[in-house]
């Protein structure tokens, strides 16, 4: 019973949180993204999309000397992402010679993820609305913790003769 009013309402926070972002410029969400990879735990990173970004909008390091990067794309929508904006990605990864991406969207990822990507040897992770808010929740990026709540359960060692 607890849980599921949990649940709940870490359903309508994360919907909240979804619609929230696509009020907001792509810069927002892109800098958003920076911020929830930053939570992450890893290391120091720059926003640099903007139009004719080449289909990368920023990168974080991968340990904390910055010896690996990880780019990302960060791209807002309300449904489906289209397939070519996948391709794009990888292309771009592709193009720049690197070998980590994270493509990170608001919307629903296509189905046939690996299909249409490919056989591309990089290392991608594709991270859905769902996974999005998920992690916005889970590292407290755009969210804060309003109450916490005790469960008590009876101490069997105490009353044990």
């Amino acid at each position: 019973m607890i849980e599921n009013g949990y649940m709940s309402i870490r359903e309508e926070v994360g919907n909240e949180l979804l619609n929230r972002i696509l009020q907001n410029p792509p810069a927002f969400f892109e800098k958003m993204v920076l911020d929830l990879l930053t939570a992450m735990d890893y290391g120091q990173g720059e926003v640099t999309g903007k139009s004719g970004d080449g289909g990368i909008d920023g990168y974080i390091s991968q340990d904390k000397l910055g010896l690996d990067r990880i780019y990302f794309q960060a791209k807002r929508y309300k449904n489906s992402v289209p397939a070519n904006e996948l391709r794009e990605f990888v292309g771009s990864l592709e193009s720049k010679g690197v070998n980590k991406g994270v493509f990170i969207t608001t919307g629903k990822l296509p189905s046939d993820v690996s299909k249409i990507v490919g056989k591309s040897t990089k290392n991608i992770v594709f991270i859905d609305g769902v996974g999005l808010v998920n992690h916005l929740m889970d590292f407290d990026v755009g969210v804060s913790t309003q109450r916490r709540y005790e469960i008590k359960e009876i101490d069997s060692d105490y009353f044990a003769l």
